[in-house]
């Protein structure tokens, strides 16, 4: 009796410790999707949990980028392989591969150079990336395309995606902020925004990858829901300035409510 007691505690306990893993996959595939920040959902999560063994693992949150950047490869093969020829073809410096690549590498190498460096979080962060969010995809009226963008405004939405390391300001969401402060349309916006954080992804998946006990319903479930939530956010376009009210309401309410000066994120 007493070992059957014995084995039915660890069962259960094994139990929890699924569904809080399994629920943290499922709740990144939905916010990485998103331009409201998955780190400070983990962040919510985590202090739901009472600093559950889920957020402590940097292997799981790596992984968690590796899934979500296949899914966003597999989704945008058409445009990442289109961009891949632009960059390769000789003679077409002013291709908007080229633009991108100016994009994408202050940030490589900044999360490079502070890999290992945590960032704590802030409600500062979340409140004013909200607003930005909310302002820039209101007002912005213009319908540019993205190969219209000139070299300066890749250098300015280069510039304001390395807040993205501050916990609350959103990888996607800063990359589509600046974007629409280009004056870039919504759909490009967003387009481009998933498949530029396709690399900070891998290298996140690449930096904190370490062995972690995995298995395919995690894998698959994370895939699934992401891929659905990246299809419901391109279908959500015109109203993604809520998502940005909704940020403000989050950082107010985490103001008042949860003392995050404990809570860190790591950069990559």
């Amino acid at each position: 009796m007493h070992m059957n007691l014995h084995s039915m505690f660890y069962y259960s306990a094994d139990s929890v410790k699924f569904d809080l893993m399994i629920t943290e996959y499922i709740l990144h595939g939905i916010f990485e999707a998103f331009p409201v920040s998955s780190s400070m959902h983990s962040m919510l999560f985590n202090y739901a949990m009472q600093n559950s063994y889920v957020m402590q693992n940097i292997g799981i949150i790596g992984i968690l980028h590796g899934i979500t950047a296949i899914v966003t490869i597999v989704y945008f093969h058409k445009s990442i392989i289109k961009l891949l020829i632009d960059f390769i073809k000789p003679g077409h410096y002013n291709f908007l591969s080229w633009k991108l690549c100016l994009i994408l590498l202050p940030k490589l190498l900044f999360g490079f150079i502070y890999r290992n460096a945590n960032f704590p979080f802030s409600f500062y962060t979340i409140i004013a990336f909200g607003l930005l969010l909310a302002f820039y995809d209101i007002y912005s009226h213009q319908n540019k395309k993205a190969h219209e963008i000139s070299y300066m405004q890749s250098i300015f939405i280069s510039f304001l995606s390395l807040f993205a390391f501050l916990p609350g300001a959103s990888s996607l969401g800063t990359y589509y902020t600046a974007f629409r402060a280009c004056n870039i349309n919504r759909k490009e916006s967003l387009d481009y925004a998933f498949i530029l954080n396709v690399i900070p992804s891998i290298g996140a998946f690449v930096l904190r990858f370490t062995y972690v006990e995995v298995n395919l319903v995690r894998i698959f479930t994370c895939m699934f829901v992401y891929l659905f939530a990246l299809i419901l956010c391109r279908k959500l376009i015109n109203y993604l300035y809520l998502l940005g009210i909704y940020r403000v309401i989050i950082g107010i309410w985490v103001c008042q409510n949860i003392n995050i000066q404990k809570y860190f994120y790591c950069a990559f």
